[in-house]
């Protein structure tokens, strides 16, 4: 009976040193056979897409975490400062984390009002200088903010002029 047990050694790896392992000898193969064919050839450009391709993916596997945080702290100043250009500001806790929005003090604004306290306040809509027409939210409308209602809402409903200096003036179409 003992000659009958057949064993098995495997190696004990991580999936991600696995994969990582894997593709370097896809790109080894690919490498082989793009030589073989040839660059200018319209497979040689399937194996030169699939190769850069990998070799990406090498990359972004290999990266330590340091950089993946550098990479993720870089995109949340980049959304931060797109809110910032829409008159909207990030609120942050001790630690750094964004616990919610607001609208500045500084900057006209309209915000939704809704009897379910879950609905209330979570539009916010800024006026910017000049003209800011609101109207309906179908496609043949060009307001600036598109509103819907459940007795309808006019494709040119009203406008709001701002002028820093003298204020904002609101008027029905």
């Amino acid at each position: 009976r003992a000659k009958h047990i057949v064993n098995k050694a495997v190696v004990n790896e991580d999936a991600s040193v696995k994969l990582v392992r894997e593709l370097k000898e896809e790109v080894a193969l690919l490498r082989r056979k793009l030589e073989m064919v040839g660059p200018n050839n319209s497979r040689g450009s399937d194996l030169k897409d699939r190769l850069q391709a990998n070799e990406k993916l090498i990359a972004d596997l290999n990266q330590t975490w340091e950089e993946k945080l550098r990479r993720t702290q870089a995109i949340q100043m980049e959304r931060e400062q797109a809110l910032a250009a829409l008159g909207i500001s990030v609120d942050v806790n001790e630690t750094g984390a964004a616990v919610g929005l607001h609208a500045p003090k500084d900057i006209p604004h309209l915000v939704n009002l809704s009897e379910d306290p879950l609905l209330s306040e979570c539009l916010v809509y800024n006026l910017k200088p000049g003209r800011t027409s609101v109207g309906s939210n179908d496609e043949t409308s060009t307001a600036d903010i598109r509103l819907s209602a459940l007795g309808g809402v006019a494709p040119n409903h009203c406008y709001f002029d701002y002028n820093t200096a003298t204020g904002i003036r609101a008027e029905t179409c």
